[in-house]
């Protein structure tokens, strides 16, 4: 299906802050989901993460990305955080005290993330393509 649309590249979300897992977060997960992405499409396949909570953390998702064949990873989704109004009540809802904060609240913890990446990128020789996005556009 995705040859009859004439789709240049797929980019995986692994990491929406809307859901309560994020799946970015779990390496094995990670690569099984890209490779299944991979083996099933004949484009370039990227994969959208949020921030690691540690550098091994990151480098072990970093590196089950590329094992799993995505040519790119791009970062960061939107980060969870507890949003509340004026009077300090859910924005959302009770039902919904977290949702995804992107742009300049989080500029400097996306700007982490590209040269954490980067780093694992070229300490591990991994090749992948680094796409810088939510906090850092």
């Amino acid at each position: 299906r995705v040859a009859e649309i004439s789709v240049h590249a797929i980019e995986i979300n692994l990491s929406c802050s809307n859901v309560k897992k994020l799946l970015h977060l779990d390496a094995d997960f990670v690569q099984r989901a890209v490779a299944a992405v991979c083996a099933c499409v004949n484009v370039p396949v990227t994969v959208k993460v949020g921030a690691y909570e540690t550098d091994e953390q990151a480098r072990n998702a970093v590196c089950a990305i590329a094992r799993g064949g995505a040519r790119g990873i791009s970062g960061t989704n939107a980060l969870p955080a507890t949003i509340v109004n004026e009077q300090g009540k859910a924005f959302f809802g009770a039902a919904r005290m977290t949702a995804g904060v992107s742009g300049a609240p989080i500029f400097t913890r996306a700007l982490a993330w590209i040269k954490q990446v980067a780093t694992i990128n070229a300490q591990e020789k991994l090749g992948l393509t680094i796409l810088g996005g939510g906090g850092v556009t």
